[in-house]
């Protein structure tokens, strides 16, 4: 079937900055006094598929604690990222086992729940990986910043004129494949969880399997991906 494209904007709420949590909470290894926690780091040795945890508490800081409170309003069980080491990461949105807001990542809060399995599956195949791309600050391009803004524009499937069929298919699939370690970016070509998730989002949405497979192959080997210089074009 053939799915509209439209902001992400559209489907999803999405903020706050992590620096208003940097700025207006403390973080600890332990708990502390609001039992509130956060994705604060992005280490990609540890956040290795679709499914997070948290990895610090945070605690509002006295003289910002109703700032912090209303950031903590806005709180998900799906984040994304602010930044990307592209040759090293390996998921675009994370889900948590519960809400949480972040540092460099931003709570993504989808206005139909029921959609939420479908997007975080979509922005992690290569054509979620693609929209991420085209849209990032070229800077530096192996090391991207998304603003709030940028995420909001990002264009994805509207995920809410599915039938009941393929949502079921998407968010069955996401279940089976979200804890499944994922290979960093340079390896997607041969990153048996993506080539699933590849097949499965071509599936639901009918795009051309091939195209994605290409793409997929070309996109591993994009220099600021591959963190590799281009070399002389020898064709």
């Amino acid at each position: 079937m053939s799915v509209a494209s439209v902001p992400l904007g559209q489907l999803a709420e999405i903020g706050p900055e992590g620096r208003r949590i940097r700025d207006s909470y403390t973080n600890s290894d332990m708990p502390t006094a609001s039992g509130r926690r956060a994705l604060w780091y992005h280490k990609t040795d540890v956040t290795r598929s679709m499914m997070a945890q948290t990895d610090v508490y945070i605690e509002p800081k006295e003289a910002k604690r109703h700032l912090a409170d209303s950031y903590w309003e806005q709180c998900s069980s799906m984040l994304l990222p602010h930044r990307l080491r592209l040759n090293l990461a390996r998921v675009i949105a994370v889900t948590l086992p519960e809400p949480a807001v972040g540092s460099i990542w931003t709570p993504c809060r989808p206005r139909d729940p029921g959609i939420t399995k479908a997007l975080c599956l979509y922005l992690n195949s290569t054509p979620g990986l693609l929209s991420l791309l085209g849209a990032r600050d070229n800077r530096v391009p192996s090391y991207p910043s998304f603003s709030l803004d940028t995420l909001r524009s990002l264009t994805a499937p509207d995920f809410t004129e599915l039938g009941d069929a393929e949502r079921d298919l998407l968010g069955g699939w996401f279940d089976w494949l979200a804890n499944q370690t994922m290979l960093p970016f340079p390896k997607m070509h041969e990153d048996p969880a993506r080539r699933q998730i590849d097949d499965v989002v071509s599936q639901a949405l009918g795009l051309d399997p091939e195209w994605v497979a290409t793409l997929r192959r070309e996109l591993a080997r994009e220099p600021s991906v591959s963190d590799a210089k281009a070399g002389p074009n020898l064709e």
